[in-house]
This record gives structure tokens, C-alpha cells and sequence, in this order.
């Protein structure tokens, strides 16, 4: 019920900004902020300056704070960022992976160290050593080179001639 619930107000929201929702001013959202409940807050300390996504839950940010102190934040879908996979998974590092995909060069994958806690059949617990990949994924629709996205099967002008021939 509250999912739906939270799903409905961010259904709203969004209408009010438009279709390209990612890319906005908060002005239209101006009153809807708040404490209360049903109102948005702002989880940033600052000011947006960059932002780069490398599919579903994968994401990274940069932030300039009050103080002028610029603060990057890295998200990554089933990885946990200790230091040493903070080091490979980088803001950089998903921008390659972004202008890869826009300019048709074969995507790249990212090699992380992990570690996995375990137990076996006497309930030992140990930890395993093991390496995730980090991609670029998304697989929702198409990405044409100029970054805006089409559904799979869907046909333009130029598939129209083709299949008329």
C-alpha cells in the first residue's frame, strides 16, 4: 500500500515537470517541498553539477556543497564500494562506458574484487573471495547516439521504407 502510494505521488510529480523529467529546474516542484509527509525533500547537501548513469541502480553524481567543497557519490547495483572497488567503479570510469554505447564501440566490463560471507554445513562462517562485473546495462530500449532512448520494436521513417521494399 505505501509503495503504491509513493508511486502515485511520484507519478504526479513527474507530469508536472514534463517527459524529459531527469534534466529540470525544481521550480514546478517549488511547492510541493517540505517535511511533512507527502511533500519532497532534498536528499543533497548542494548543487548538482554532473550526473551519469550506467543503467538501473548504477549511478554516479557530483556535487558542489554550500562551502564550495565538490563532493562525488558513486551507486553501483550489487556491488559494495569498499576502497578497493571505489577505486575501479569510478564516475570516470561509467562515463567511458556511456560514450561507448553512444558511439558504438564495444562495451567494456569492469572486473571488481568482492567479498562474500559464507558458512557451511557446520555453520562456520567464512569469507569468499570473488569478482563481480560491473557493466553498462541498461536493456529497456535502444540508446541512439545522440542519447535519447526508443522502445525495442519500434519503427521510424527509415524502417518504414525497408519494410515497404
Amino acid at each position: 500500500m505505501a509503495t503504491s502510494y509513493g508511486r502515485l505521488h511520484l507519478y504526479r510529480f513527474m507530469e508536472k515537470v514534463g517527459a524529459e523529467n531527469i534534466c529540470y529546474t525544481a521550480d514546478p516542484l517549488e511547492s510541493e517541498m517540505g517535511p511533512f509527509p507527502g511533500q519532497c525533500t532534498s536528499e543533497l547537501s548542494g548543487k548538482t553539477k554532473r550526473f551519469v548513469t550506467a543503467g538501473a541502480k548504477s549511478y554516479a553524481y557530483k556535487e558542489i556543497l554550500a562551502n564550495g567543497d565538490i563532493k562525488i557519490k558513486v551507486k553501483s547495483k550489487g556491488i559494495s564500494l569498499n576502497s578497493e572497488a571505489a577505486k575501479k567503479v569510478t564516475m570516470e570510469q561509467m562515463e567511458e562506458m556511456v560514450e561507448e554505447v553512444l558511439t558504438g564501440i564495444s562495451r567494456s566490463t569492469i572486473k571488481v574484487p568482492q567479498q562474500q560471507v559464507q558458512r557451511d554445513r557446520n555453520h562456520d562462517v567464512y569469507f569468499k573471495e570473488l569478482l563481480k562485473k560491473f557493466r553498462f546495462t541498461f536493456d529497456k530500449r535502444r540508446v541512439l547516439q545522440d542519447g535519447s532512448k526508443l522502445p525495442f520494436g519500434y519503427c521510424d521513417e527509415l524502417c518504414d521504407i525497408f519494410v515497404s521494399q
